[in-house]
């Protein structure tokens, strides 16, 4: 499983569907992420990555896990949803974040280093999971109409 004109490969993660993703390195030494499927190879490159990218993890609906190297160096996790890539920071993570497997409800586990370089594992769920309170109200008011009208139907029956 090697991308044409790749110096080597390395597969991290593979979904129920058998897409695979990983690394791999190009002839120039420049790392990139890949997603393997069905004997097609497509380069993930996060667009801050100026120094490379990874990918790690594959999850049933195609999201990708990962990190990616910027040009200060500095590493950081992203998820990869259809080309759309989140950057996943850990605001302890002072030395480095990444992203190292994803689930189907999006929620991402990883690793970061504090300032010490000591290792930590995380696990970060999307905001999207959680409700706004905002979007809670209008499915609270949306609901008042439609509980008066069963109500109101329940009160009408013949008995």
């Amino acid at each position: 499983m090697t991308p044409l004109g790749a110096g080597g490969t390395d597969a991290f993660g593979v979904n129920a569907l058998g897409q695979v993703v990983g690394d791999y390195y190009d002839a120039s030494g420049n790392e990139h992420g890949f997603l393997e499927a069905g004997g097609v190879f497509t380069a993930l490159d996060d667009p801050l990555g100026a120094e490379g990218t990874a990918a790690n993890g594959i999850n049933g609906l195609g999201q990708v896990a990962g990190f990616y190297s910027d040009a200060a160096g500095g590493v950081h996790g992203f998820l990869d949803t259809n080309g759309a890539y989140a950057t996943i920071d850990d605001p302890l993570g002072t030395d480095g974040t990444n992203a190292e497997g994803v689930n189907d409800r999006g929620q991402v586990v990883g690793i970061y280093f504090d300032a010490s370089g000591n290792p930590h594992g995380f696990l970060a769920t999307p905001s999207a999971a959680v409700p706004e309170p905002s979007a809670l109200a209008l499915l609270a008011l949306g609901l008042v109409p439609v509980g008066l009208m069963a109500h109101k139907r329940m009160s009408r029956r013949p008995r």
